[in-house]
């Protein structure tokens, strides 16, 4: 039997039929949007509405007509919603086949499912977004270089709090090229503009601009840490190429380059001129790395001084990795003192960004504020010989909510602060073998943190602790999980199933990202 291109390539968004969001989303705003905008009910009258449901059997007899815009303005968002959310899976489904189609033309293979494994690369090439994902996948070959192309979408958070973000997605058409054998020095290109002039400014990062080409200079903004590796990557070829096509991104990590235009999704018409810019492209970036000698095995016969590559770095993020830099050498003479030991900075870092001075502070702020308006309306009705019990509750509750919150931030912040200061000063270094990583409810910077189980042996007996972990010290930490590998920590001698895995102390791993 032949395949429907438009069936195969249709994907649930949910496990529910797509009409059904539509339905019942529709029906929420537009039901909103009736209530708050009643104006609605003056293109049907009550008594109109009322003949309307007489006509249709129902015996409704409302006190009060404000369900009249609710009811219009939900059946008008039902009618709205599946009508947009038809067109736009039509249209999906129409492009989906013309990508397949395409695809077969160049002989190239397609498939509309997200990639996992790409999205996984594509993260690290969009550090300041989330969730990037690529789906529509063709993955091609032209001029023998092998790479895929595919949409986008990228979800960019802003805000500080968890319910306080906001989300922007942008979908755009990508190109992702990735080699075993060369390492591309990290670097961005962009166009020129407003925004990457303040970039410059605040980070410190400079613009490498090459005068031999003013082209090039004028349009794109170029950044890097390796800025003699960068240069020597763009010759004279790449310059020139990129000088004629303009408004390209171009980013790299590694072994892995991504290019794309943003928020600009490619037909079918429009994307074999796509790839084929991107293969040339890539072809000139590969030729380049060959020559200039930035491959897999040079790069590896090199042994990177991590506190000299961050000395590099300018402007306030090289002064931040250089001041909260911790390497395995820092960590192991740090463990090798005696206790109680002093704590250097670069450590108490660590303890800062697990148990903040400021939330503490902020807690203490809270609780203080909430007792004061909790007992100064009282003192006033008494001195005032007058009872204000509607002032004095309204105060006593808004208060109350302001001293719980307080204290809790202070109940949990104040003793995760000193148990941290206590484990690095006076804990006691063994070696454990991790037992178990459990997932847990909380999350970090939009990381989630895992329990360690580790058992180790303190004065001739069997202990086993616990410790709370995230990042790349997760990373190291699954991977010596299994092997039953053995692992430095520090324990409380008072309380000895408080522990701490060394390796959440060390941050390199974080550092080579900004130094690459």
């Amino acid at each position: 039997m032949a395949n429907d291109p438009s069936k195969a390539d249709h994907i649930p968004s949910t496990r529910f039929p797509p009409v059904v969001g539509d339905v019942v989303g529709g029906a929420c705003v537009g039901a909103v949007a009736g209530y708050g905008y009643w104006v609605l009910s003056h293109f049907i009258s009550l008594e109109t509405a009322l003949a309307v449901v007489s006509w249709l059997g129902w015996n409704i007899v409302p006190a009060d007509p404000f369900w009249l815009p609710v009811a219009q303005g939900a059946a008008i968002g039902v009618v709205g919603a599946v009508t947009w959310g038809h067109i736009s899976r039509t249209r999906e489904a129409r492009r989906n086949a013309a990508l397949r189609a395409a695809a077969a033309g160049l002989g190239s293979s397609f498939s509309p499912s997200p990639d996992p494994g790409l999205s996984e690369k594509l993260a690290r090439l969009f550090p300041a977004s989330a969730f990037p994902g690529m789906y529509n996948v063709i993955r091609t070959q032209v001029q023998g270089i092998r790479f895929a192309v595919g949409d986008v979408s990228v979800t960019k958070e802003t805000g500080a709090g968890t319910d306080d973000r906001t989300h922007t997605v942008t979908t755009q058409t990508a190109a992702y090229y990735e080699s075993d054998t060369l390492r591309f020095p990290r670097f961005t290109l962009q166009p020129e503009g407003f925004m990457t002039k303040l970039f410059s400014l605040t980070t410190g990062f400079e613009d490498i601009n090459f005068p031999a080409h003013p082209e090039f200079s004028r349009a794109y903004y170029l950044s890097a840490v390796r800025v003699e590796d960068t240069r020597k990557l763009f010759n004279s070829r790449v310059l020139e190429v990129l000088g004629r096509r303009q408004g390209l991104y171009v980013t790299s990590d590694l072994g892995g380059l991504v290019i794309y235009r943003p928020e600009k999704l490619c037909d079918a018409a429009e994307l074999k001129g796509f790839i084929s810019e991107a293969a040339e492209i890539f072809r000139l970036f590969e030729e380049s790395a060959r020559q200039s000698n930035l491959t897999a095995e040079a790069a590896s016969s090199v042994k990177e001084d991590i506190r000299a590559s961050a000395g590099k770095v300018p402007g306030p993020i090289g002064e931040f990795l250089r001041e909260n830099l911790v390497t395995r050498a820092d960590v192991d003479a740090f463990v090798s003192q005696p206790p109680p030991r002093k704590i250097p900075p670069n450590l108490l870092a660590y303890r800062d960004r697990e148990a903040p001075l400021w939330l503490i502070g902020l807690g203490i702020v809270f609780a203080v504020i909430g007792a004061v308006l909790i007992l100064l309306p009282g003192y006033l009705t008494l001195s005032a010989g007058k009872r204000l019990l509607d002032i004095n509750l309204g105060a006593a509750l808004f208060g109350l909510l302001f001293f719980a919150v307080g204290t809790g931030i202070t109940f949990f912040s104040v003793p995760a602060y000193f148990r941290l200061t206590r484990l690095l000063r006076h804990g006691k270094p063994a070696t454990a073998r991790i037992e178990k990583i459990a997932t847990t409810s909380w999350t970090d910077n939009g990381e989630e943190i895992f329990q360690v189980t580790a058992r180790y042996n303190a004065g001739g007996r069997a202990v086993q602790g616990t410790c709370k972990i995230a990042g790349s010290a997760l990373t190291r930490a699954q991977k010596l999980a299994p092997d039953t590998k053995s692992v430095l920590i520090l324990h409380d001698p008072a309380e000895p199933q408080r522990v701490l895995l060394v390796e959440q102390l060390q941050n390199e791993e974080e550092a080579k990202r900004f130094t690459r």
